[in-house]
């Protein structure tokens, strides 16, 4: 039993499979078409063929069918010169029941349709149902196995473009034309279409059939104006659109408004609203499309420099038409009136002043605020509290504008001067020279503190006049009270130690005062009231050592307050040094000078022991060269002498004499040190020596 209903399942499935299969391979019947316009005219000209070969195979997921070797019809329409705005296919000489994909009661069905059309109105190319009985629904139950033909058709022309018509206008006077949208082509015929650009005003009328675009041409010397384009299911393309044909400015020319977009609406005439108008925004340098944007009604209206705003009024007798019946708005053709010639002027055009802005800091998406105590045009301060300090931080400078009434609310000019100029954030040195900034870090180093700017950077080579508009902005970072950052420095002794401060930081900071705290209780200096206790030394503010007090500090910390002054704005800011002596040897303050003196005095004493050594050696001399004088005056004495006994006694004599003159010297020169006598003077010795040389010549002539 249960094998017989899987059986029986089995063949269920396989059979509903089968009626969703439609192969056309071995197909042989015979279809003939024929073009006609809207009102019926036959257009024999029209080119239809079928190609040789070429089989359309296509699956709808959403109706589970499958489509095997459709036949492939081409319609190419470049021979149709008459401005019909669309065509229609009807068949020739067969009696088929037509049916495609299409909406009914807005829901996609397969509808019957004897006469597939492609013009305003609507498209319906791809996939055509031909049976001699199956209409309409039929497929949706019965499926598409048996159906006697299905081919495929596509429109073509040389050019790639099918037009509607064609409109001529002004120069830079651009009408609003009726443009296919999104619901304009047929469901289930295996093609899509494509809207060109930005979708555009829409009444709920048009039910998203189609769409009141301002034609523009793009570019300059194109001929043809596209609202979208067919894309086929084999992937070739066909674009939709309108001719167009420039005509010289007439006698009543669009007339322009100028407004501050600050303070001013966007409108014609002052008693206007903007919800009265359809608006629309050309910028010509945008993008690669150039187009024309809608403006959605309450949303924000971005605007940009050198845009042109057109703005249509709402209350035109065609457009009042249009909303209340649509597309099919035209009734007659009496009058010479074209559904495809449609074109609607602009009741003026908008031109946007450029508006004043400045440059300001932006921090994580919001706008940093400064004190107020800073006069206009001077640079604003930031103190650096703990949340900034020692991380990576991100700013960035916009533009931004004083919007001075409340219809300026709903215009976003955050992007105003985007599309010519835009601000950077800037690193000042204290040479001028200027560094981009990404991301900065404010640390003890203290590199990132100090001078920055917001400034304007060009899209090109060089600054849009409208830059002279725009107020720059200078910032000074600088540590909050919150901050304090100490530096540690070391000094070898008492000596060397420069208690100080840095007389300015780069570019932005001059000292203002320093107080210089000497551990123990020392002594405390404070620059601004101890003025002359301070010396300036390699740019530096520091303590005159030699001015302090003679005493014997054994000093070991010294404690350093910096206080500087951002001048222009008149901001302080405090940093802080530990300074401490490495040795505890020589730190007497009169250590110094005491050893100076010490080399005085050495200095003295090695010339005075000199001067005693070279007069010691002239005394000895002196006696040495006197013994021989008299050795010599007794030898030839007893040469003369007759007896023994007066040689006996000038002998003893001359011992004698010799002993007392060895007992003086020795009194002078002794072992091992040398002795000034008290009454020694070099003048003394120098007399000594000269009544000596004279006594020895006396001696001399005598003999």
């Amino acid at each position: 039993m249960f094998s017989f209903l899987l059986l029986n399942l089995f063949i269920q499935l396989s059979f509903q499979q089968d009626k969703f299969l439609w192969d056309g391979k071995d197909n042989k019947l015979t279809y003939t078409l024929q073009v006609e316009s809207l009102n019926g005219t036959k257009f024999p000209d029209a080119e239809i063929f079928a190609v040789h070969n070429e089989y359309v195979q296509h699956e709808f997921s959403q109706l589970n069918w499958k489509i095997r070797n459709a036949k492939k019809l081409v319609i190419k329409i470049d021979n149709i010169t008459e401005d019909i705005g669309g065509l229609v296919l009807s068949q020739k000489g067969t009696t088929y029941i037509q049916s495609i994909g299409g909406r009914k009661d807005d829901k996609w069905h397969i509808i019957q349709k004897d006469k597939p059309s492609c013009n305003i109105y609507g498209c319906e190319v791809g996939f055509v149902f031909a049976d001699k009985k199956m209409k309409g629904e039929d497929y949706s139950k019965n499926g598409i196995k048996d159906t006697d033909l299905i081919f495929y058709y596509e429109l073509s022309t040389n050019s790639k473009v099918y037009t509607f018509g064609k409109i001529e206008f002004e120069k830079e006077v651009y009408p609003l034309v009726i443009c296919p949208g999104e619901n304009w082509l047929n469901v289930y015929g295996g093609s899509e279409y494509l809207v060109n650009g930005t979708k555009g005003y829409s009444y709920k009328s048009f039910n998203k059939k189609h769409y009141l675009v301002p034609l523009y041409p793009f570019p300059s010397y194109a001929e043809t104006f596209k609202c979208g384009m067919i894309k086929y299911v084999q992937g070739n393309i066909l674009y939709i659109g309108y001719q167009y044909k420039k005509k010289r400015k007439g006698t009543n020319s669009l007339s322009d408004v100028h407004v501050d977009i600050t303070k001013d609406k966007l409108v014609c005439s002052n008693d206007d609203k903007e919800e009265d108008y359809i608006i629309f925004i050309h910028h010509p340098g945008a993008g690669k499309d150039k187009e024309m944007v809608r403006v959605e009604p309450g949303s924000k209206i971005k605007l940009y420099l050198d845009q042109i705003v057109y703005l249509y009024n709402k209350k035109n007798t065609i457009l009042k038409r249009i909303e209340e019946n649509g597309v099919n708005y035209i009734t007659t053709t009496t009058n010479g009136e074209k559904l495809q010639t449609t074109a609607i002027s602009p009741s003026c055009r908008v031109i946007i002043d450029p508006p004043r802005g400045s440059l300001q800091l932006f921090y994580r998406g919001e706008i940093v605020n400064f004190p107020n105590n800073t006069k206009k045009g001077s640079n604003k301060v930031f103190y650096v509290g703990q949340e900034y300090f020692n991380k990576p931080l991100n700013f960035k400078c916009k533009i931004i504008f004083d919007k001075r009434s409340e219809v300026a609310n709903n215009k976003n000019l955050s992007g105003f001067y985007m599309n010519k100029f835009f601000g950077v954030f800037i690193q000042m040195d204290r040479h001028k020279n200027r560094k981009e900034m990404e991301s900065i870090k404010f640390d003890d180093t203290l590199e990132d503190f100090g001078k920055y700017k917001c400034l304007l950077k060009s899209t090109n080579d060089k600054l849009h006049n409208s830059q002279s508009l725009i107020e720059r902005l200078g910032v000074i970072f600088i540590p909050d009270k919150s901050i304090k950052i100490v530096k540690d420095v070391k000094w070898d002794n008492y000596q060397s130690i420069a208690a100080g401060c840095d007389g300015v930081i780069s570019n932005y900071a001059q000292i203002q005062d320093v107080v210089v705290n000497f551990d123990g209780g020392h002594a405390i200096y404070t620059y601004s009231k101890d003025h002359d206790m301070f010396a300036k030394s390699d740019k530096s503010l520091i303590v005159n050592i030699s001015k302090l007090p003679d005493k014997n500090f054994n000093v070991k910390n010294v404690y350093i307050t910096c206080i500087y002054i951002v001048g222009d704005v008149n901001a302080t800011f405090y940093l802080y040094k530990n300074g401490a002596v490495e040795e505890s040897k020589n730190n007497d303050p009169n250590y110094g000078f005491s050893f100076e003196r010490q080399k005085i005095y050495l200095i003295l004493i090695i010339l005075l022991v000199g001067v005693i050594v070279i007069a010691s050696m002239v005394l000895i001399l002196y006696e040495k060269k006197r013994k021989r004088a008299r050795r010599i005056s007794k030898g030839e004495s007893s040469g003369l002498s007759s007896t023994s006994s007066s040689e006996s006694e000038t002998k003893g004599t001359s011992e004698t004499e010799k002993v007392e003159k060895v007992e003086k010297v020795e009194k002078i020169v002794k072992v091992g040190k040398i002795e000034k006598p008290k009454d020694m003077t070099p003048e003394s010795i120098s007399a000594i020596i000269k009544h000596e040389k004279r006594a020895h010549k006396s001696q001399e002539t005598n003999w």
